[in-house]
């Protein structure tokens, strides 16, 4: 009996200990009230040995066997079938609440682990069928998995690939090759860094292929880093089109600079008959030896003389740009005063406007600080603009020049009452030899390169041309340039 009592008490104690042990997992299942039910029962029925154990030791002893037996009979007799009952209704609850709490966490499992399958299959093919290579190795380099496009790349099958390092198979690439991929690769496993690499493979096709390789950490569970990624792409065409796109570049720069070296060669011998042209031209119109004779030679020569002036203005303005496209003109910067170049330029277009009857105005308020530019340049920018509005404003007409000022940079202002622009022609007004009867920035007799020099002497300056303009209502041209 004695047996018996301590095999109660050692099945109650080793239960609850653990119990207590797993008591974090018990309470993460919500099976707490269904375990200590179960518990109670256990002790209840223990309790009662205990009694019978205390009984036949202890009471025997002290009181003596009468009293021991008594006190057994009343206890198995009387309160033991209670106990027993109670016990069994605690255990029978225990055990329902657990079934019920296990039930609940099974189907729970059962769908989380259903979803898990379903997030596998997607991150299966998505590893399968992404355009670029992927490789799983383990911490001896040893190859767990690859995707197809890997496969596809080299050719070998999967089971001749997976469980082999890529520096035992023959011909797949250098010893240095595979003595860098093994030292990042242990780089890798050690600092959890990615690492990247771009190398030549020879692929199935037999052809060499350019591939960005970068390494990546795969981690457990616990956060450590147990395998190594790798994600190759191929970036043959491209490197292909970068290297078609340099030659094209190239050949685009010899192609400017030829064109350049022809303009300016070319200008530079029209200057020399151009000269006689102008110099014997003057001299006929002037009859400096003598009448000509017929009233028509002298009409012929002025013809000459203006033409030749013409073609000589064509000839600089083409020389300019070429200097500008050829970069050989450069900027001498100094601390320009804007009023000063401004009022400068107005006076060069000051005889057209008279005789065409158009007013000037300039507004330029004082205290604006000097602004570090070519004087030259800044010269030759606004005499354009101003000699094309006063060209095409009619008489009784205005053009104005404004200019304002910030911290960072100052905005001229010239506009003008004349024809206006076009919105076709507007789009396309500063580009070389754009022309047209209703441009007031190009003469019909001019080369159609003025406002592009003007674009390119504001862009070498870092500033920036606006043009707004309406047919039959005005031009307006914004010139801002930094400080």
């Amino acid at each position: 009996m004695v047996a018996v009592d301590v095999l109660v008490l050692s099945i109650a104690i080793v239960a609850s200990a653990v119990v207590y042990r797993r008591r974090a997992d018990i309470v993460r299942c919500d099976a707490a009230l269904g375990i200590g039910c179960i518990l109670a029962g256990l002790w209840l029925i223990t309790a009662v040995y205990l009694a019978d154990l205390y009984a036949v030791t202890f009471l025997h002893e002290t009181a003596g066997a009468h009293a021991a037996n008594s006190t057994m009979l009343a206890l198995h007799l009387e309160f033991c079938w209670y106990a027993f009952s109670l016990a069994a209704v605690l255990v029978f609850v225990g055990l329902v609440l657990t079934v019920l709490r296990f039930s609940r966490q099974l189907r729970d499992m059962a769908a989380r682990t259903e979803e898990l399958l379903k997030n596998e299959n997607i991150l299966d093919s998505i590893f399968e069928n992404l355009p670029v290579g992927l490789l799983i190795k383990d911490s001896n380099h040893m190859i767990e998995r690859s995707n197809r496009a890997y496969l596809s790349w080299y050719g070998d099958a999967l089971e001749d690939m997976v469980g082999q390092r890529f520096d035992h198979i023959k011909g797949f690439q250098s010893e240095e090759d595979a003595r860098i991929m093994n030292a990042q690769e242990d780089e890798v496993l050690r600092t959890g860094k990615l690492v990247q690499r771009q190398v030549e493979r020879p692929f199935v096709d037999g052809k060499f292929h350019t591939l960005s390789i970068t390494k990546f950490p795969v981690y457990d569970r616990e956060g450590n880093i147990t395998k190594v990624g790798s994600v190759s792409v191929d970036l043959t065409e491209l490197v292909k089109a970068e290297e078609a796109m340099r030659n094209a570049l190239a050949e685009a720069e010899q192609a400017t600079r030829a064109k350049s070296q022809f303009i300016a060669t070319m200008s530079h011998e029209f200057r020399t008959p151009l000269n006689a042209i102008l110099g014997f031209s003057e001299m006929l119109r002037g009859e400096f030896f003598g009448p000509l004779g017929a009233a028509n030679y002298s009409e012929y020569a002025n013809d000459i003389h203006e033409s030749g002036e013409h073609l000589l203005r064509l000839v600089n303005d083409i020389l300019d740009m070429a200097a500008i496209e050829a970069g050989k003109r450069t900027l001498a910067k100094d601390k320009i005063d804007i009023a000063d170049v401004l009022r400068e330029c107005m006076r060069s277009v000051e005889q057209t406007a008279n005789e065409r009857g158009i007013d000037l105005f300039l507004d330029v308020p004082d205290g604006i600080r000097p602004l570090q530019a070519d004087r030259r340049a800044l010269a030759q920018i606004f005499i354009n603009i101003l000699a094309n509005a006063a060209k095409f404003t009619e008489a009784g007409g205005t053009i104005s020049i404004g200019a304002r000022a910030d911290d960072e940079a100052l905005t001229v202002r010239v506009s003008d009452t004349g024809v206006g622009i076009s919105d076709d022609l507007l789009a396309r007004i500063t580009e070389p030899f754009a022309k047209g009867q209703s441009n007031p920035h190009v003469t019909e007799s001019g080369s159609g390169l003025g406002l592009s020099i003007v674009k390119s002497l504001v862009d070498a300056h870092g500033g920036e041309l606006l043009i707004s303009s309406k047919a039959g209502v005005g031009t307006a041209v914004y010139i801002t340039l930094p400080y």
